[in-house]
């Protein structure tokens, strides 16, 4: 489903480019099973991904994926991903996007000839950190240059969201996003 705005009941999320609301993609996210300790496999009452295109952005462009109310806080994310977590309404929510430190030490072979290889890094974009309720992104390449692979040219977040009423909610949501 391609929106401006991903309605949640309890809260939305939105997207912005330089502070104006664009469209992006909603799909279910497959990765939604969390293992309790005793063995039993359970799942979110919601588990998304957030696909933002940024085929048209430019270099300088700020983008802004976030839920429109709420407070979240760092809750250390996983390999190459960092994660937020934190309550909305009787809500644990979570969103994990890309940690892009972690891709600037991927190699990158430069003794390629540059129009086989026409980038200098490995993603056109630099992910800012938390806003409190979202993640913050800045183009620092043209994205045009990298439309080889999906993970370059599109930002993804994934979203979680529990009832806080289940022991298990903070752990689950956190998982699944980092």
């Amino acid at each position: 489903m391609v929106t401006n705005r991903f309605d949640l009941g309890f809260a939305a999320i939105t997207v912005t480019v330089n502070g104006a609301s664009v469209d992006f993609q909603v799909a279910s996210y497959d990765y939604n099973t969390y293992w309790l300790k005793d063995g039993t496999a359970v799942h979110p009452l919601g588990c998304y991904s957030i696909i933002i295109n940024i085929l048209s952005c430019r270099i300088g462009d700020v983008i802004v994926v976030q839920y429109d109310t709420g407070s979240l806080e760092y809750d250390g994310g996983g390999e190459r991903m960092d994660n937020i977590v934190g309550d909305i309404s009787e809500y644990i929510v979570a969103m994990g996007c890309p940690a892009t430190d972690e891709y600037e030490d991927a190699h990158v072979d430069l003794s390629w000839p540059s129009d086989m290889n026409p980038t200098k890094r490995v993603l056109p974009y630099e992910n800012w950190g938390s806003t409190g309720r979202g993640f913050e992104f800045r183009i620092v390449d043209d994205p045009v240059k990298y439309n080889d692979r999906f993970y370059r040219t599109n930002i993804e977040a994934i979203i979680a969201w529990e009832k806080s009423s289940k022991e298990y909610a903070w752990g689950m949501v956190s998982f699944l996003t980092s």
